[in-house]
């Protein structure tokens, strides 16, 4: 059934100039969903005809990181231009109360923020940045379960996202709240709306920043040298990036057997060509070309779509439908044996109880889309 959903779904938005959006809250519907687009494409059939060759294959190039767990978010102003906040640009012309202030394109905007005397204007734009949304991005990014997330944003968009998909831990949030073992964080790196004094935005509160806060910098840095960095929607100071990259660039020169051509990360801005500053550090690629950055905004959710497919497809909860009773009458072939088989297990585990393994085997079931105390055959 699922499977035909999404092909009529797909035929739909061909003839009809209409995005649609499949809203699911159990994971094994998602994990339906997105093994049904599988085989969908395994058939020749493209669910993402919006994507270029370039923009595809670096779709499918992070969501395999991300399923091996080699993959973390840090993600920038381009992210949140869905829900409708102002970019830097009408950010500063707000809080200035300046609408005509003419920008240049180069613009530093944490001098022109000191410059314009914007140090005390925390409350103002906590006010304006405060919401109960979160864009598509924000819940496909939080959805592919990287144990860590970054982000320059102040807006609460990834803790909104977060709240139905990270209810078993909740997510942490760094560092109005303390990072505990084994749970997914989110760090803020200029600062967050729920705490007006935290936020960054002026040159002398940068600095603020890097004197009383090193310690949340240096989580960027571990990030750089732990896992593959992707930069979504970013648009930080050249500088800023600089001066975490340069440290992180030595030790990784120390490595032995380090691929000549890797990469700190990723960046994927929204329009282009950008400038590249740091080109021998990340990745660079960009949606469009131009200025047309609502546009490139929802060509950049439709590329984290198909990461998150991606991601899901390859990952170890590809089968988080299998056991649930409502998939039970489309299972056939090899589908349908294994769920045979995963039953026996099933009532092994039930028979020893005791046994040390029957957690585990439970647990096995569970992740296969199970429900306690609901048979299966």
């Amino acid at each position: 059934m699922v499977r035909e959903l999404l092909r009529r779904l797909l035929d739909f938005v061909a003839q009809n100039p209409i995005d649609v959006a499949l809203s699911l809250t159990r994971t094994s519907d998602f994990a339906a969903a997105q093994w049904a687009r599988h085989r969908l494409a395994a058939e020749g059939r493209d669910c993402w005809p919006e994507l270029n060759d370039e923009h595809a294959g670096l779709a499918d190039r992070l969501g395999a990181m991300a399923s091996r767990g080699e993959l973390s978010d840090f993600a920038g102003a381009g992210v949140s231009k869905p829900v409708g906040f102002p970019d830097w640009n009408q950010l500063i012309r707000d809080v200035s109360r300046k609408p005509k202030l003419r920008i240049p394109d180069d613009a530093d905007y944490p001098q022109l923020a000191q410059k314009l005397g914007l140090q005390n204007k925390s409350d103002m734009i906590a006010a304006l940045l405060t919401t109960s949304k979160h864009a598509l991005g924000h819940a496909l990014l939080v959805n592919l379960r990287t144990p860590s997330l970054v982000t320059t944003n102040y807006d609460p968009c990834f803790e909104n996202a977060a709240e139905l998909i990270h209810q078993d831990p909740k997510l942490r949030v760094i560092a109005r709240e303390l990072a505990v073992g084994g749970r997914p964080w989110l760090l803020k790196l200029h600062g967050d709306v729920a705490d007006p004094p935290s936020i960054v935005l002026t040159t002398s509160q940068y600095a603020r920043l890097k004197d009383d806060h090193a310690a949340l910098r240096g989580v960027v840095q571990t990030l750089m040298l732990t896992s593959h960095l992707l930069f979504v929607g970013f648009g930080f100071a050249a500088s800023d990036f600089l001066a975490m990259s340069t440290a992180v660039k030595n030790v990784r020169s120390l490595a032995k057997d380090m691929d000549a051509e890797a990469t700190v990360g990723t960046a994927i801005a929204l329009c282009g060509p950008a400038k590249k500053p740091h080109e021998d550090d990340l990745d660079h690629h960009h949606m469009r070309v131009g200025d047309d950055h609502k546009a490139a905004a929802r060509d950049l959710e439709i590329l984290l779509d198909r990461l998150s497919w991606r991601c899901q497809v390859e990952g170890q909860g590809r089968a988080g439908y299998l056991l649930d009773p409502d998939y039970q009458q489309d299972a056939h072939g090899h589908d349908q044996a294994l769920v045979e088989a995963l039953s026996q297990l099933r009532k092994g585990a039930e028979s020893w109880r005791n046994s040390a393994g029957a957690k585990a085997v439970n647990d096995l079931l569970l992740s296969f889309g199970a429900r306690p105390n609901v048979a299966f055959p």
